[in-house]
């Protein structure tokens, strides 16, 4: 499925937030209406948002407290049986755990930041007075986001925390 539209630029989506609650509009570049939903459970697939574009959809990371939540809550019970008198000779597996939590959440956090930088630039890219302005940075941003649709879409498949992070 092409994620691209004409010559290998992505259509133009405008995504704007709606403070805390976590909802978002979707705009095309003629400021036409798009289809915004978010898909839901424990994993990714709670936290995925289909953006519906001209050329293809993509799904971007939204309402991640409740993973962010989880993993709080997972470091919590594996702190407590790692000081718990039955931790022995489960010591080790517990501090790994509690080291692959700790680089979940890491990265999920980088990983909303890179989307919100990414979407933002999306907007920017999609102007082509910019495009025909700095072809250089425009090529620079196609390749980018083509790695970024790559990802959503793959992510969007296998929405298990884990495996993103250690597949």
């Amino acid at each position: 499925m092409n994620m691209h539209g004409p010559r290998g630029m992505s259509s133009r989506v405008s995504v704007t937030s709606h403070g805390s609650g976590g909802g978002f509009s979707v705009k095309d570049g003629a400021g036409k209406a798009r289809k915004a939903s978010v898909a839901g459970s424990a994993t990714f697939s709670h936290s995925l948002m289909n953006l519906t574009q001209d050329a293809g959809p993509i799904c971007l990371l939204d309402r991640c407290e409740p993973i962010f939540e989880e993993l709080e809550d997972h470091q919590v019970s594996l702190q407590s049986m790692l000081t718990g008198s039955a931790a022995g000779s489960f010591a080790d597996d517990i501090m790994k755990w509690q080291k692959r939590l700790q680089t979940i959440e890491a990265v999920l956090t980088v990983w909303l930041d890179v989307q919100e930088k990414w979407i933002e630039l999306e907007d920017v890219f999609s102007s082509l007075d910019l495009r025909i302005a700095m072809p250089h940075e425009t090529n620079l941003f196609s390749a980018v986001n083509r790695d970024f649709r790559i990802l959503m879409k793959a992510t969007e498949k296998n929405p298990n925390v884990l495996q993103p992070v250690h597949g």
